[in-house]
This record gives structure tokens, C-alpha cells and sequence, in this order.
């Protein structure tokens, strides 16, 4: 088979389609967009994130109004993208293929459908869109607009097509949040995931102002990315550190600026646009000194980000957009397993203890299935004088670290499993609530399994019970977020779980 393409007209052209870059949101007619068009019908969304979205009314456009736009109009590095929605009908009966009993997938597939024309049935795939965005630029500005399509009764519409083609679908069976907290993904993969996870919270989110565009959003995550990891790779220094100095309000300018001035001060300079004249490159840089009227690198410049940095630094200086940017940056997060890490299990405790003692959270939960009085602190050589004068020179145990706690206020709440193991530290408990009170409280259940421990700003949950086993032998798995919603979430959940249970 042989592809051919072929035009008969020269390239270089841009479609335009006339907006008024004026209004920031506009609706536009169907029968305006396209002269011809045929109505296919009503979809809603139902994949990824525009699920259970709004009906639309959806037309498949066969001629398009088209103009050519004038440099005092739009230039070509105007750009607009349709936001597509998408959906999947099955059609007639699907012939199902039973998973082998010993395939590795009899766990993971439940079940195998095929929607083929072959037997009489097949798939219809959706696709439309009933909004676009557009970046206009002139010489002087960029204007964002999103335009919503409507059909000429004024009801919301898209455009869109519908193809009937054969498919199959996979019924899966998906982990369950358990399951997933104890495997761990390849560390190229995980880095992988982390890094498109960031960049789509940015990419995404409803809270920055609309004029920062998709086009600048991707340009301010490759440049945060960049300046966050040169830093921490350079100084040796936690990510979290990196991301609270370079994000200050005093330095995130500079360091965007410098990032910037690296990156575009490599790039070659940029062509012209085929269609451009002499008259018109005179125009945006009437100097010949490749920078626009307003002093800024214009389209020829060598090298230079030109007005894009200009607008991405404007965009910046706005408070809105800093502290959106500081907001989805990823909060400290570790993850730890033994016995390997069994050192670094123990010195996360003590760190979290000690930094309790320093700065106490008004309430910690402490939620295991198995408790022991297991050493915490190692305060061997007295390192911690200063913060219990009265402790030992040895290894402080977890009713010393709690009594500690409630002399300085925290309130304390413990779930604990009903087992023998959990006598002993029961009854150091007792002894505790005889001199504090309410202000530390338990519950014993009999099928309790959940194990963690939760502060004012951190959550740590996994596997491991609090034993001396689940500290130094065992292979458990622990997860360290900081992250304030989910901190936040699992607090709401503890209290109103068992708070009122508490004794």
C-alpha cells in the first residue's frame, strides 16, 4: 500500500478562524464555524477526566470558514487546540473468550469480551469537542481565549465524529490500596511516574488563572523541574529543602530567570516564517536589532526566549500564581522497608519523636495491631539533656517518649488489638492515665489490623506493627507523607471513627 500527500497550494499557511481576542470567554455558533455540517448526535463524556460530563450535541463539520489573518491580527505563533472528549459504545453481543485457569492473568481478567462485525456486533468511538482554547498573540500581547461551541438554538454543542470499528474490552481486576502500599515500582519507573504526576497537576489545575495558557503551564514545569533538581543535585540537598528556598517569594524570579536565559540562550535562532516579508520582520523590529519595539528579543533574535520569557515572568510575578506553583509542588514523602532499612526504620521514629518533644502536635494517633515498649531514642551519650534532663543515658522506651509527650499537653490516642502480646503495654498505659487522665485515651478491638502513626503534619503508615519484630526482622513496608490533604483526610477518619470509642 502507498501513502501519498500532496497539496496544491504552497505551505506555511495558518487557518484562522476569527475570534475577538477582547473577550476572554465566547460562544460561537456551529453553522458560523463550519458552513456545512452534519448533526451525529448526543454523546456525553465518559473517559479519563470527563467522566459523567454534561450531554452535548454533536455535529461533524464538512466545511470549515476559514480566513487569512493579518500580522496586526494574529501572529503565526498564535496557537488554539480543541479540548476532546471521548466515549465508547458497545454495540449488539459481545462474544466472550473465558481466561485460561492457569494463565499468570486468571487474577487480573476477569473477563474477555469481542465486539467484532464478524458475529454481528462491534464498537462505536465517540470523539468531540464543545470547547477550544486559543493563545493569540500580537506584536504587542498575548490574549487567552476559550470559545464554547453552540448550535443555532443556543443549546451547548460540540464537534465531533463517531466511527463504528471492531473492538474487545478487558474486565479487570485491580489491586486493592493494600495490596498496592506493599509492591514498589522500579525506581525508573517510579521516577518516571512522579515526574508526569507533577507536571499534570500543573498542566491541569482548575486554580491558576486561565491566561496562563497550556503552552506557558509546560514551559513553567520544564523550567521548575530544571531548577529544583540542578539545585538539590548541586548542593546535596533534601528535594523538600530546594523547593521552600528556591520558591521563596525573594528568589523564585531570579531562579526562573536564570533557568530561562540558560535554556533559550542555547537554542538556535529562530527562522522565519516562510510567509514573512521583509516589510513585515521591519514591523516587529523596526531597529534591526532583533528585539521588538518594547525592548524584548523579537522573533529573530539569536537565541533568547523573547517574548514568551517575558510573559512567563509576568506570569510569575502575579502572588496567585507563586503560591499555586508552591502548593503542587510534592510534599516530603519516604519510603522505607525492612529489614534492609531497619536503621533507617529506627532513626524515622526517633526523628519523629524528637521533633514531637520539640514542636508537639496537639493530638498523635498511634494505631497497631501488635505494640511493644520498644526502644525509640537512643540517648546513649545524653544527646537529648536538653530536651528531658531526667532521662538516661540509654535507649528510651515508648511509655517513657509518651509520658514525656502529655507532660508537654498532647493529647494521645492508641488502637490496639485485643492479644496478650498487648498486656504489658496496656498496663504501662494505665499507669500513665492514673496521673494524666483523659488526656491519653485507648480502644481494644478484637480484628484490628490497621497500623500507623498520625501527627499535626505527617503520616506514617504501612505494615509493620510497633514491635521489636516489625522494626529489625520483618519485611514490612512503611510510607512517610507530609502531604496536608492527606494528613488532613486521615485525621477526619481517625476521629470520626474512634474518637468516640475512646476510654
Amino acid at each position: 500500500m502507498q501513502t501519498r500527500r500532496f497539496a496544491h497550494e504552497r505551505g506555511a499557511l495558518s487557518h484562522w478562524i476569527p475570534v475577538d481576542p477582547a473577550f476572554p470567554e465566547q460562544d460561537r455558533r456551529i453553522s458560523d464555524y463550519a458552513l456545512e455540517h452534519e448533526f451525529v448526535g448526543t454523546f456525553t463524556g465518559s473517559l479519563n477526566e470527563r467522566v459523567d460530563s454534561a450531554p452535548l450535541l454533536v455535529f461533524r463539520p464538512w466545511t470549515v470558514r476559514l480566513e487569512r489573518a493579518a500580522r496586526t491580527e494574529a501572529l503565526p505563533s498564535s496557537n488554539a487546540r480543541l479540548l476532546w472528549q471521548s466515549d465508547i459504545v458497545a454495540n449488539g453481543d459481545a462474544l466472550g473468550v473465558p481466561v485460561p485457569t492457569r494463565s499468570e492473568w486468571q487474577h487480573h481478567v476477569r473477563a474477555i469480551d469481542f465486539h467484532l462485525h464478524r458475529f454481528r456486533s462491534s464498537v462505536s468511538v465517540r470523539r468531540f469537542a464543545g470547547t477550544a482554547q486559543a493563545n493569540v498573540r500580537i506584536l504587542q500581547d498575548d490574549f487567552a481565549v476559550t470559545l464554547q461551541f453552540m448550535s443555532d438554538d443556543d443549546r451547548p454543542a460540540a464537534v465531533g465524529f463517531e466511527l463504528e470499528v471492531d473492538g474487545f474490552r478487558l474486565d479487570l481486576a485491580l489491586p486493592n490500596a493494600e495490596t498496592l502500599a506493599g509492591n514498589t515500582l522500579p525506581l525508573d519507573v517510579l521516577a518516571t511516574s512522579k515526574l508526569a504526576y507533577v507536571r499534570d497537576l500543573i498542566r491541569l489545575d482548575p486554580d491558576l488563572p486561565n491566561d496562563v495558557n497550556q503552552f506557558q503551564r509546560e514551559w513553567l514545569v520544564q523550567f521548575l523541574l530544571s531548577a529544583l533538581l540542578a539545585d538539590a543535585s548541586s548542593t546535596k540537598r533534601p528535594l523538600a529543602e530546594s523547593i521552600a528556598d528556591l520558591l521563596d517569594d525573594d528568589r523564585i524570579e531570579a531562579v526562573f530567570g536564570a533557568v530561562m536565559n540558560d535554556v533559550f540562550g542555547a537554542m538556535p535562532p529562530t527562522p522565519p516564517d516562510a510567509e514573512d516579508t521583509e516589510d513585515a520582520d521591519a514591523e516587529e523590529d523596526p531597529d534591526g536589532n532583533g528585539h521588538a519595539p518594547d525592548g524584548t528579543a523579537g522573533v529573530g533574535a539569536t537565541g533568547g526566549g523573547g517574548r514568551l520569557q517575558q510573559a512567563l515572568l509576568q506570569q510569575l510575578a502575579r502572588p496567585i500564581v507563586r503560591d499555586r506553583l508552591r502548593a503542587l509542588m510534592p510534599h516530603p514523602s519516604r519510603d522505607l522497608h525492612g529489614p534492609a532499612q531497619s536503621r533507617a526504620v529506627r532513626d524515622l521514629f526517633q526523628s519523629l519523636f524528637i521533633a514531637e518533644l520539640i514542636h508537639p502536635s496537639p493530638k498523635i494517633w498511634l494505631f497497631f495491631a501488635w505494640i511493644s515498649d520498644v526502644e525509640i531514642v537512643d540517648n546513649s551519650a545524653r544527646e537529648f539533656a536538653a530536651l528531658e534532663p531526667d532521662w538516661p543515658a540509654a535507649p528510651i522506651r515508648l511509655s517513657q517518649l509518651l509520658r514525656a509527650l502529655l507532660t508537654r499537653g498532647v493529647q494521645i490516642r492508641l488502637v490496639i488489638r485485643e492479644d496478650g502480646h498487648n498486656d504489658y503495654v496496656i498496663a504501662r498505659l494505665q499507669a500513665l492515665k492514673a496521673r494524666f487522665g483523659d488526656q491519653i485515651k485507648w480502644t481494644v478491638e478484637k480484628s484490628f489490623h490497621a497500623k500507623g502513626l498520625l501527627g499535626a503534619d505527617y503520616f506514617l503508615s504501612g505494615s509493620m506493627n510497633l514491635t521489636l519484630n516489625g522494626i529489625s526482622i520483618n519485611g514490612e513496608h512503611l510510607v512517610l507523607r507530609t502531604d496536608p490533604a492527606v494528613v488532613a483526610e486521615q485525621s477526619i477518619e481517625l476521629e470520626s471513627r474512634w474518637e468516640g470509642q475512646m476510654a
